[in-house]
């Protein structure tokens, strides 16, 4: 296994055991960022195509595992193939997957900002997995959508992965046990029902939308909290106290429908956009979307003639339908409006104003 050694890694023996067994596949690679799991990247001696093997612990009371063996015969552009997938002992399972060389969402958005555009695109290709997922053929609630579950590769397309949560809704039923992971994605009816429903998985792509259009989503706990509640954080021992002080008032902004701060999204976003986020991760799930194709269909609708926007280090750029492109820069305390004319950037007087009211001509011109 050339330089890379298995036995110095802090995983389970039943997983090195494992990965020592496979004649065909030479690890070279471990991941620390694998959420749920272990994950682990080789090559296969035969194909030469780059793999990944995630494992992930099971229930051993639930010797059928149903999932691994639906997700093996799925085949769909915008979910990672599953090219094998096993229950290695009673507490360990695994799924063999292509490697995507382009990342995560979670890294593209740490990165900067996405153009409007492109996140729509983005989501678009999330929900064409997750209906499939949702489809009468499968029944497949993912439970653990967020951008670091969702791969990118080098032609900009976007992959549902992670598959350690998933399970099928019951035949007579639409709704499994909530999962423990990400409590910052899980949706009310988990911590008030302690249950996950197909609309659970709208809600996370619901708040992967915010995220992508640059609204407040930090990554570090004490960053949610409230100056106060800071203080009361600061002034607890213990590291399990802290955490469950930290889920009390996480779990009571989500289900109070106050997790996400809307007011911290730019002017660029349309209030239509705005209006899908609110109702795609709404506290009532009567009042959410109900299906994959309502988000999909309302989302389609908002970028009709809409302006594609991007916030980046460079000001505010805005290609209109008519592909005329313009660019908003703070000057001496001003925002100040330029138009691009061949290859240059040349002043646009024409439009002037606060930086919302810039917006707003540039989206009506």
């Amino acid at each position: 296994m050339a330089n890379f050694c298995i036995e110095k890694l802090q995983v389970d023996k039943t997983i090195i055991n494992f990965l020592k067994s496979q004649n065909d596949i030479i690890i070279d690679k471990h991941s620390a960022k694998g959420g749920n799991g272990q994950l682990f990247f080789g090559s296969n001696k035969i194909t030469k195509k780059r793999v990944a093997l995630k494992f992930y612990c099971i229930d051993g009371k639930d010797n059928s595992h149903e999932e691994v063996r639906i997700l093996s015969s799925i085949k769909d552009k915008n979910i990672l193939e599953v090219l094998d997938a096993k229950i290695i002992s009673k507490d360990y399972a695994y799924f063999l997957t292509p490697e995507i060389v382009g990342g995560d969402l979670d890294k593209l958005i740490q990165d900067g900002r996405i153009e409007i555009n492109r996140s729509i695109s983005i989501v678009k290709d999330i929900l064409k997995g997750l209906t499939t997922l949702h489809g009468k053929n499968y029944r497949l609630i993912h439970r653990d959508l967020k951008p670091g579950n969702v791969l990118i590769d080098v032609n900009k397309n976007a992959f549902i992965a992670d598959f350690g949560s998933i399970k099928v809704a019951p035949p007579k039923g639409n709704s499994v046990k909530a999962t423990q992971h990400s409590i910052i994605y899980r949706p009310p009816e988990a911590f008030l029902n302690s249950i996950f429903c197909f609309q659970s998985d709208i809600y996370q792509v619901g708040i992967i939308l915010y995220q992508l259009l640059g609204g407040y989503f930090p990554y570090r706990d004490f960053d949610w909290l409230s100056e106060k509640e800071k203080k009361e954080y600061d002034s607890i021992k213990g590291n399990y106290e802290s955490t469950m002080y930290f889920n009390k008032v996480i779990s009571k902004k989500i289900c109070s429908g106050k997790l996400l701060q809307y007011n911290s999204l730019s002017y660029t976003v349309s209030k239509r956009l705005r209006s899908i986020i609110k109702k795609s991760t709404h506290v009532v799930l009567g009042k959410r979307y109900q299906a994959t194709s309502e988000f999909m269909r309302d989302i389609h609708e908002s970028m009709k003639g809409a302006v594609d926007w991007c916030v980046d280090t460079n000001g505010i750029t805005a290609i209109r339908p008519d592909h005329s492109k313009f660019r908003i820069v703070l000057e001496k305390n001003k925002y100040v409006v330029y138009k691009k004319s061949g290859k240059d950037w040349k002043k646009f007087g024409r439009i002037n104003g606060t930086l919302e009211e810039i917006v707003d001509r540039i989206n009506k011109l």
